[in-house]
């Protein structure tokens, strides 16, 4: 039973308001200031209450008739309001039978409609051409929810030159954008002509319904100014960053060449060079030790002197390529007495090895960090105007290459790990590629590292035309000790009847493919590798290395071995602040033995030099996207042959060691690992990557730029990002431009698109950033953001993680919301004296408060750079208002909504945006409840352990935003919060409104579950009026929204930069009083 959504009468009234207003504003010409000019003579005019302030002595009988006009002006203005309302309502109505109650707005942006429609999955049609001869012919067709496959199979059928690119029925003429709804044998005029911007109105429309306002949705961005409001933003956000010392970003690299190369300046590199300190004589003997050096000659020859400007360098894990040669390049401009002209980036995929791998190098040279060597990761820089080598993640260089695309002043691009296939490292090699063949960057050389040999893929994709040179390959041998590789049943015999490995825990597994990581087996292996380790007193003590798929897997292993006799235990992920991280290089203290939990990071990206035993639980995540359901997923599985192999050259860096494998040995042929890991840019969502084609590559299709890489991405993967950002508004899809592939229409970014484009969050949490900022509350939005982004704030203390679930309840407060409990104890650590104390208090970590506090931070100052104005008052005038930090979370996570319900058994249900049944994560506060001894992400007990806990309340009926699904055991919804059904109708898709059955409905633009392929809906029980009344706010609200991004300056980023605006406020909050959240 659909959910009632209504008005109450100051609701209402407030809406009947504003839209009476705004009819008399389009009458009198727009006339912005009008509206509240005539508004405020009304008030002012005729008032009794103002004459009897101003003479009490008034006569009474002129009051008493001042008082009954006063009160038939008011009815006659109360009488003009309803007949503009019924005139939207008639209009509404004539346009829903015209298009079909559930035809896809023309104007929208937000979704599919998917009402019942004549069953069955194929249709037979007539199909003609409205420039052939009058030609029908009957084809076979399937019902889709787009006219793509019709349009080709039409031009094949009526052997047509041109591809048509729109359908109208026969006789009536009505334009059609899918074949849902097609009756069998209807007749269909394909034309070449582009689609109608809007549908035309019925001829018999009279003069008051033409005038009645429009309920279209619309969106940011929308609409034809004359002129390109997306470039006049990305010139003037340019301007504003090359005044910023030429460019924000660039001025955390290595600087220009010609301002910065002075004699005295490489003088004084030569002079670091030459001085004999204790630290640099200390490593030197070690550095000579790397197999590098033997090929040092051949790095430089490759790397500076080739003919080729881009080179590959391969090596074993420890070689000594990602520490040695940059420095080797480095070193020979610096002996040349060219030092101040050299300017080298190597981009790391982690932010992890970025930091380590810049400190280890630093200290090599006895120099600190921030001097000729330095970093820069989000949220932290460690350069300086002097700095030659920076070490960066790759989204860095990236950013860079926006603002900055011939990358002025970098002579020596690395790009390390080029194995890894990340999307990112993918994208920039495009990039990098296309810089090069351009010619716009010629001092500019490009090194790729690997630990794998198979440089001639990389070789291949950068060869350029033939007779110009082939890109040089250098090979550093290993320098390893043999690694014996034992596997569990052979490790722990004892064990196996009753622990055993991956096939036993495959037939009770958690995790899809069959597996779950034994704890209890972990343990031992620990302790017996830590006293193998000690038995052979070999000194210094060697350490152990444990490979875990995550996080939440690394805090449970921590607890497992916390007890292990005489060991220290240390984790090693890229979400640990940076001394954390250093803690895991240093030695361990006396007659103690090192044991690392790490992530797959330590595989090739960092190095800890004192390994001698890896225990390898052949685990990784992945996160997949299934395009068809539009659902990402975060899944656990086994890695890949390659991995397993790097994972198990870590165990013989020093001396001779061993691998033990945590699962059992494979039969010939049954192994479940592929050979390789899929290059992500096959298996993640495209978002991101499709917002950064655009905003660098603004004329060409994303799907062209991205068709360059290596191994290129899925054509309907593509399809799928680009409907997913138009619907968020982030981009438009316009055939009549057409710089796609083939047929393909033109896709181009609207100023939302750009400002999400220049924030380094993925798309839907950038928008939450703007919306925040337009609607008012952008503190709490910020930190809300921030989270999102960043390690979890609150931690399980002593392996409870009950107790961790409890504090964010208790930070909550009572508001249902994961997002409010986050910015509730940022707030209360940020307003503390004590910190530290205050992390013990509430369960916080405080690594990860400050890392919420540099995100913070950063993504304050890029919505600066963008031309917001985070610190202006307006911008923050309803952060107390959490009703407001709802509706923003709706507008940038939606259509990820779930429904909760009670079925028919009297269970609570949750259903997501498909309508398929999931559960909120227990660690959420709208859990039902949780487990004190979650299993990772999935929130399985432990074995034989499980304890049910009642967290109090649970997931009320409602509808909760929740930031994503993960797939492990079953499907969560994480990081939810409960919202107004309102917030949903004024800020989810597209709002379609059913007269007949007084229902309204919200797409979610997502394929049903049940539907047979018809989008999923949330409908709720309404009045067509409060429908109609939505549609016109929504379509007010959308003006100013595309106002504000059009030009954020000041108060203009913001609903109170315009008497438009704070009218659209004013109704707002009424509709969202702020007073927690409820049916309205």
């Amino acid at each position: 039973m659909p959910r009632s959504v209504g008005l109450d009468a100051s609701s209402r009234e407030a809406l009947l308001d504003l839209i009476y207003r705004l009819s008399r504003e389009d009458k009198d010409g727009g006339d912005e200031g009008g509206g509240d000019a005539r508004a405020a003579r009304g008030r002012g005019s005729g008032s009794v209450e103002g004459a009897d302030e101003d003479d009490a002595d008034a006569d009474p009988t002129r009051v008493r008739k001042d008082r009954v006009k006063e009160a038939r002006r008011a009815e006659k203005e109360r009488e003009r309001k309803e007949k503009v309302l019924a005139k939207a309502l008639k209009k509404d109505r004539r346009a829903s039978a015209a298009e079909g109650a559930n035809s896809r707005d023309d104007g929208d942006a937000k979704g599919w409609a998917s009402s019942p429609h004549p069953p069955g999955s194929e249709v037979n049609v007539s199909v003609t051409s409205a420039q052939g001869g009058g030609e029908t012919k009957v084809m076979k067709i399937k019902r889709a929810a787009d006219l793509k496959d019709f349009l080709s199979a039409a031009k094949s059928k009526l052997k047509l030159k041109k591809k048509p690119l729109s359908a109208r029925l026969v006789p009536s003429g009505r334009e059609i954008r899918d074949t849902l709804r097609l009756e069998p044998m209807a007749t269909v005029s394909v034309s070449a002509d582009p689609p109608t911007e809007r549908a035309r109105e019925r001829d018999d429309d009279d003069e008051d319904e033409k005038s009645a306002p429009g309920t279209g949705d619309g969106d940011i961005g929308d609409g034809d100014t004359g002129d390109d409001p997306t470039e006049r933003l990305r010139e003037a956000v340019a301007s504003r960053l090359r005044n910023a010392e030429r460019d924000v970003d660039r001025s955390r690299l290595p600087p220009g060449g010609s301002d910065d190369a002075t004699a005295d300046e490489s003088t004084r590199l030569l002079s670091l060079l030459s001085i004999d300190r204790s630290e640099r004589t200390a490593n030197a003997t070690s550095r000579q030790a790397l197999p590098a050096a033997a090929v040092r000659a051949e790095i430089i020859a490759a790397c500076v002197d080739s003919d080729s400007r881009v080179s590959v360098v391969t090596g074993d894990t420890g070689s000594g390529k990602t520490t040695q040669a940059p420095q080797f390049v480095l070193e020979h401009f610096v002996a040349a007495g060219e030092g101040a002209r050299c300017g080298i980036v190597v981009c790391q995929p982690r932010r992890v090895a970025a930091v380590s791998i810049a400190r280890r190098v630093a200290e090599e040279r006895g120099e600190r960090v921030g001097d000729v060597v330095g970093y820069r990761v989000r949220g932290e820089s460690r350069t300086s105007n002097r700095t030659r080598l920076t070490f960066c993640t790759t989204g860095v260089l990236l950013q860079r290459l926006r603002w900055d695309p011939t990358l002025e002043g970098i002579t020596h691009v690395f790009v390390d790990e080029a194995h890894e296939r990340t999307a990112d490292a993918d994208f920039l090699l495009i990039l990098l590629r296309r810089l090069l063949r351009s010619g716009a960057a010629p001092g500019l050389r490009v090194t790729l590292m690997s630990a794998t040999v198979d440089a001639g893929r990389f070789i291949d994709y950068f060869a350029g035309e033939p007779g110009e040179p082939t890109p040089r390959s250098t090979h550093i041998p290993g320098r390893t000790f043999p690694v014996d590789e034992v596997f569990v049943e052979e490790y722990l015999p004892s064990r196996r009847r009753d622990r055993g490995g991956g096939e036993k825990n495959g037939r009770n597994g958690r995790n899809g493919d069959g597996h779950e990581i034994d704890y209890d087996l972990l343990r031992a292996a620990v302790d017996k590798a830590s006293r193998d380790v000690q038995r052979h007193g070999q000194k210094p003590l060697g350490a152990v290395l444990v490979f875990l798929p995550g996080v939440p897997e690394i805090s449970r292993a921590e607890q497992a071995v916390s007890d292990v006799r005489d060991v220290r235990v240390f984790p090693l992920h890229g979400q640990l602040a940076p001394e954390d991280q250093r803690a895991a290089f240093a030695p361990a203290p006396p007659n103690k033995v090192k044991v690392v939990l790490a992530t797959n990071a330590a595989e090739t990206s960092v190095t800890i030099p004192d390994v001698t035993v890896v225990i390898d639980t052949g685990r990784v995540k992945r996160m997949t996207f299934e395009s068809r359901t539009q659902l990402a997923s975060l899944t656990e599985g086994w890695c890949s042959l390659a991995s397993a192999a790097q994972r198990r050259g870590r165990a013989g860096r020093v001396r001779a060691g061993v691998c033990v494998r945590l699962y059992e040995r494979w039969a010939a042929g049954k192994s479940p690992m592929a050979d390789h890991d899929e290059p992500e840019m096959r298996t993640a969502p495209l978002d991101t990557l499709v917002m950064r084609a655009l905003a660098i590559a603004p004329g060409e299709h994303p799907a062209a730029v991205l068709g360059e890489a290596l191994d290129p991405p899925d054509a309907d993967a593509v399809r799928a990002a680009v409907e997913r950002l138009r619907a968020i508004g982030a981009v438009v899809v316009d055939p009549r431009r057409g710089n796609g592939p083939g047929d393909s229409p033109g896709v181009s970014t609207t100023p939302l698109g750009f400002h999400l484009s220049l924030l380094p969050v993925e798309p839907r949490v950038g928008k939450m950033l703007v919306m925040g900022c337009v609607m008012g509350c952008l503190s709490p939005v910020l930190t809300a953001a921030a989270a999102m982004s960043c390690r979890p704030m609150f931690t399980a203390r002593g392996g409870d993680r009950a107790d961790a679930s409890a504090a964010k309840r208790r930070a909550s407060r009572g508001s249902r919301s994961d997002h409010l409990a986050c910015v509730n104890a940022f707030d209360e650590w940020m307003g503390s004296s004590n910190r530290r104390r205050t992390c013990a208090d509430l369960n916080l970590s405080h690594a990860a408060m400050q890392d919420v506090a540099r995100t913070r931070t950063q993504l304050r100052k890029r919505l600066e750079e963008a031309g917001f104005s985070p610190g202006a008052p307006a911008a923050n005038a309803q952060t107390d208002n959490d009703d407001f930090v709802r509706c923003v979370l709706v507008a940038g996570l939606f259509p990820n909504v779930a429904r909760v319900g009670v079925g028919p058994s009297g269970r609570t249900r949750v259903l997501n945006n498909r309508g398929v049944e999931v559960a909120v994560h227990p660690s959420g506060v709208n859990a039902a409840f949780h487990r004190d001894d979650v299993d990772g992400d999935d929130g399985a007990t432990r074995q034989g352990r499980g304890r049910r806990t009642f967290s109090g309340g649970g997931p009320e009926t409602g509808l909760l935003v929740y930031q994503e699904e993960v797939t492990t055991s079953k499907t969560f919804i994480r990081d939810t919060t409960a919202v107004p059904d309102a917030s949903v109708l004024l800020f989810g898709g597209e709002l379609c409104v059913d007269h007949a059955s007084a229902s309204v409905s919200v797409s979610t633009g997502r394929s049903s579950a049940v539907g047979g392929g018809t989008a999923s809906r949330f409908t709720f029980r309404a009045p067509p009026e409060t429908g109609v009344l939505f549609k016109l706010l929504r379509k007010e609200l959308t003006a100013v929204l595309a106002s504000a991004v059009g030009d954020p300056s000041g108060n203009h980023g913001t609903l109170e930069g315009s008497a438009r605006g704070r009218r659209v406020r004013e109704v707002l909050e009424t509709l969202f009083p702020g007073s927690g959240v409820s049916a309205r």
